[in-house]
C-alpha cells in the first residue's frame, strides 16, 4: 500500500474488517480520509488504536479517521454510515474473504455495492487461498462481475514482498471497479431469474 499511496491519497477510504487498524491508519497517514469498520466486539481496541494514531501527530489527515461498528449487511447502519461519511473512492478488504458462509459474503456483496462511489470506485482485497477456498471463496469472487458488476482491474502477488512462503501462489492483492449502472440493471434482471 505504502508503494501505491496514490490509491487512497486525498480520497474516502474504508476499511472493513479493520481489526486493530493498521491498514486504515496506513491509508490515513497516506493522506486518506479514513473510516475504519468491524464488528462491535472489536471495536474497544480499535477505537483505542485511532486515538493513540491520533495522539501521535501522524498525517494531516489523522483529525478525519473515525472507527466504527458494522455488521455486513446491516442495511440501517449502511445508511448511516454513507450519510455520515459520503461513499467510498475505496474501499479496503484484508483478509475479510475466507471460508465464510454463503449468507456471509453476499451481506459482504451488498455492503460494497452500497458503499462503493459510482463510477470509478475500487474495492481492493488482499486475500490468501485456503483449503476449501474453491468453494467458498471462487463463488465470491465470481458474484463480484455477475451480480454487483464489479470488474477485476489488476490482480497481483504478494509474494515479492513477502518471503516467508515457499514459492506457491497462495496471497494476492485484487482490485476490482465498479463496471456501470447500465450492467447493473442486467445483473438485477439475472438475479431475479
Amino acid at each position: 500500500l505504502c508503494e501505491h499511496a496514490e490509491l487512497v491519497s486525498g480520497l474516502r477510504v474504508l476499511d472493513m474488517g479493520a481489526g486493530t487498524g493498521l491498514v486504515g491508519l496506513t491509508t490515513a497517514e497516506l493522506g486518506a480520509r479514513a473510516t475504519l469498520v468491524d464488528v462491535p466486539r472489536v471495536l474497544p481496541l480499535l477505537s483505542g488504536n485511532v486515538t493513540a494514531f491520533r495522539q501521535s501527530g501522524g498525517n494531516r489527515a489523522s483529525s478525519d479517521i473515525v472507527a466504527g461498528p458494522l455488521w455486513w449487511g446491516d442495511e440501517p447502519a449502511i445508511e448511516q454510515l454513507a450519510a455520515d461519511r459520503g461513499l467510498f473512492d475505496v474501499i479496503l478488504c484484508c483478509e475479510v474473504v475466507y471460508q465464510q458462509p454463503a449468507e456471509v459474503l453476499d451481506a459482504l456483496r451488498r455492503t460494497l455495492e452500497a458503499l462503493l462511489l459510482r463510477p470509478g470506485g475500487k474495492v481492493v482485497f488482499a486475500y490468501q487461498h485456503r483449503d476449501g477456498s474453491e468453494i467458498t471463496d471462487v463463488e465470491f469472487f465470481a458474484k463480484l462481475s455477475s451480480l454487483s458488476c464489479m470488474r477485476l482491474i489488476s490482480e497481483e502477488p504478494l509474494s515479492q514482498w513477502d518471503d516467508a512462503w515457499d514459492d506457491t501462489l497462495c496471497r494476492w492483492v485484487r482490485i476490482y471497479t465498479f463496471a456501470g449502472e447500465d450492467l447493473v440493471e442486467g445483473a438485477d434482471a439475472k438475479a431475479a431469474l
